[in-house]
């Protein structure tokens, strides 16, 4: 949320070649720029954007004989969404860190007792899980409010369906 494919997660990628020099690292960017990427991590259909996610692993030959994947936070979330929707691409392991894999319950901006964060937490618990939100805001797609369960199961329209909570489609054999 808020980093971008390659320059934020620099850091780790240089770090990881360090470590396993000839390593080939394909960091998944959404859009065509760095700015635009950061935007996907805010905006967007959670279930368009696995889709292209899917779509350019698919095009990289270097990962036909398969791949290991390696999340952070929200990216982990969603790479986990790869692994399970995307059953042609061949993720051998899956790791993530810190990745909300049952949703988070509160906006982490609005904490507080103050009167703008009441407002806002009210705002956000009221709104969260209409379509034109659901549809639109990235953090929303996996908004899980632990007191409205119900609809956070009809309305949410990504986080139910990878956890299968809604009907059971991803199962261990």
């Amino acid at each position: 949320m808020g980093d971008d494919c390659c320059t934020n997660m620099g850091p780790i990628m240089n770090m990881i070649k360090e470590t396993i020099p000839d390593v080939y690292i394909h960091s998944i960017m959404l859009g065509n720029s760095t700015k635009e990427d950061v935007q996907a991590s805010f905006r967007g259909n959670v279930n368009d954007q696995i889709q292209q996610a899917c779509t350019l692993l698919r095009n990289d030959t270097k990962l036909a004989s398969g791949f290991y994947g390696l999340g952070f936070s929200q990216g982990g979330l969603f790479l986990r969404a790869v692994l399970q929707r995307c059953t042609d691409l061949d993720m051998k392991r899956l790791i993530t860190i810190g990745a909300p894999h049952r949703g988070v319950s509160e906006a982490p901006v609005f904490k507080g007792n103050n009167t703008i964060a009441k407002i806002s937490k009210g705002s956000i618990n009221y709104f969260v899980y209409t379509s034109v939100v659901q549809r639109r805001i990235v953090q929303a797609q996996y908004f899980n409010n632990p007191k409205k369960q119900e609809d956070y199961k009809k309305y949410n329209k990504f986080l139910p369906d990878i956890n299968n909570e809604v009907s059971v489609r991803n199962t261990i054999d």
